[in-house]
């Protein structure tokens, strides 16, 4: 879809002059590996954990609580700056009484997976749940499947059924049909002191999201269970019990603090630069820590200085990290929002932002007007959709919005070529 970003921009650069730097937007294409970008490593799965000898009933808690860390993909890691929305995030999941959902949601790179990770270890310790179950949707093919029922009922949900059901030692026929009442019926017949936490993590930005949350519940999984899901897309529906925990980048001082603690012991001297040394790392990161761990990494692992690195990150043509780091981050949620409007919507509404210097937000009118949208109906759902797949950020209690500085690079390549004009 966002290849054809440039054709759009030229039928609507004449009234935006505005501009931000001289570099052409290339056609971004190809996907970013979550394990490694070029010669940066970013996320070292656990090595497999020995499984215990499989028990016989999902009343015995032993099988399920020693293995759920080996389902998990999380990078060992200490977490900074997280500990009060871990503690309050466990403290949902073990108390939860009306509410047998919580989903976790935010940008890509915000720490999703690890702060529910944390926050998991916290209550599988303790008496709440005899069973804990982790399975991860880690998967584009998933959230390209379709968009409602359509997602849940493809072969990826299928995939999450069966992680769902081995980690409860549910017996499944190899008919794929029968799998949900299969589920359904084993978690019927479970001892009544049964309490299940079911993770559903990396759902990504699979609009489903609040489907998967009422599929689950069908097949048995709600309260006294709890299932928790971590995803792009924020699920708040007034018409479902879900409890959403949205995480929010790191503050300029926070930012600092986990560059110095990333370089710390590896010989560098960012493990000791002051915060006026760090202050172009939160300029381009704005708080995201996967791309303050990737810029530290870098420098530490290519020798290159701080300034070249960030460079690096500006650049969006084909094969440079930049253009895959924006694939990532960005490509995914983009895709959503023009599959649920129109391609002519979407970058519409990101298209707007480009009316603006970087870095500056635009009032709910000033949006509405730049974004050619035909009704305030459909402007409306296309602003909330945006705000929830966390592309479009409010402020100032939601009177202004925004987007990140690299989105804005992103999707105002006429701009930046025009500067100076």
């Amino acid at each position: 879809m966002w290849n054809s970003l440039r054709r759009w921009a030229a039928r609507r650069s004449a009234p935006h002059e505005h501009t931000t730097g001289n570099n052409v937007v290339d056609n971004i294409g190809g996907s970013v590996q979550a394990g490694h970008i070029e010669q940066v490593h970013l996320h070292t799965p656990a090595p497999p954990r020995a499984r215990p000898p499989a028990e016989s009933s999902p009343g015995d808690p032993h099988r399920s609580l020693s293995t759920w860390q080996s389902h998990a993909l999380v990078e060992p890691q200490e977490l900074v700056h997280v500990q009060e929305v871990v503690a309050e995030l466990a403290r949902a999941i073990a108390n939860s009484t009306s509410t047998a959902a919580i989903s976790v949601s935010g940008a890509g790179g915000l720490g999703k997976t690890a702060i529910t990770h944390a926050a998991v270890q916290q209550v599988a310790t303790s008496e709440h749940f005899t069973h804990v179950v982790w399975a991860s949707a880690k998967n584009t093919r998933f959230s390209n499947a379709g968009q409602g029922d359509a997602s849940v009922d493809s072969i990826y949900w299928h995939d999450v059924l069966r992680m769902i059901a081995a980690q409860l030692n549910c017996p499944l026929s190899p008919n794929q049909a029968l799998w949900e009442q299969e589920l359904t019926d084993y978690l019927a017949g479970a001892p009544a002191d049964t309490r299940a936490l079911v993770v559903v993590d990396n759902l990504e930005v699979v609009h489903a999201a609040d489907r998967v949350f009422e599929r689950l519940g069908a097949l048995g999984l709600r309260h006294p269970h709890v299932v928790v899901v971590t995803s792009r897309w924020a699920v708040v529906d007034e018409g479902t019990d879900v409890r959403d925990f949205r995480i929010v980048p790191l503050t300029p001082a926070q930012t600092y603090d986990l560059v110095r603690l990333l370089a710390a012991d590896t010989g560098s001297d960012l493990g000791t630069a002051q915060d006026e040394d760090l202050a172009p790392v939160f300029g381009i990161t704005e708080g995201n820590p996967f791309l303050i761990k990737l810029i530290t990494r870098r420098f530490i692992v290519t020798g290159r200085s701080l300034e070249r690195v960030i460079s690096e990150l500006r650049s969006v043509a084909d094969g440079k990290l930049g253009g895959r780091v924006r694939t990532w981050l960005f490509d995914r949620s983009l895709d959503e929002l023009s599959a649920r409007f129109s391609q002519e919507d979407a970058v519409g509404l990101l298209f707007s932002f480009c009316a603006s210097g970087r870095g500056d937000s635009l009032t709910y009118h000033e949006l509405r007007a730049e974004s050619g949208v035909a009704s305030d109906d459909r402007f409306e759902s296309l602003l909330e959709t945006a705000c929830r797949l966390s592309l479009v950020r409010p402020s100032d209690r939601n009177r202004r919005y925004s987007v990140h500085s690299l989105l804005y690079e992103y999707t105002c390549p006429l701009a930046w070529q025009r500067q100076g004009a």
